[in-house]
C-alpha cells in the first residue's frame, strides 16, 4: 500500500516540520550528546511557538532515532511569593 506525503502525515498524526529544523536538532544532539539510549526527557511547555515546535521535533526524533528514549511535555505555574511550582502533565509520549 503506497501512501502519499499527506496521507502519511495523517496516518502518523504528525505535522510537517521544516527539514532544516530537523537537521539542526539532529546535528546538535549528535554533537553535544544531549539525548541517548534510555533517557527520559521533560520538555517545559509554555504554549508558545518555540516550545510547541520543540515537542513536535522531539516526537519526530523519537520515531526516527536509532535509539529509544522517553519524553513528556509539562506546563508549569510558579509563584514568586511562595516559591512553589505546580506542573500539569500535558502529554506522555511513550
Amino acid at each position: 500500500m503506497n501512501l502519499d506525503n499527506k496521507q502519511r502525515r495523517v496516518a502518523s498524526k504528525s505535522i510537517p516540520i521544516s527539514k532544516k529544523l530537523l537537521k539542526l536538532a539532529g546535528k546538535t544532539n549528535a554533537e553535544f550528546k544531549l539525548i541517548g539510549e534510555g533517557d527520559k526527557v521533560l520538555v517545559g511547555l509554555s504554549g508558545g511557538k518555540d516550545s510547541l515546535a520543540l515537542v513536535h521535533i522531539m516526537k519526530h526524533i523519537q520515531r526516527h532515532a536509532p535509539f529509544n528514549f522517553e519524553f513528556e511535555a509539562s506546563a508549569g505555574l510558579c509563584s514568586q511569593k511562595t516559591s512553589i511550582c505546580l506542573f500539569e502533565r500535558y502529554a506522555k509520549t511513550d
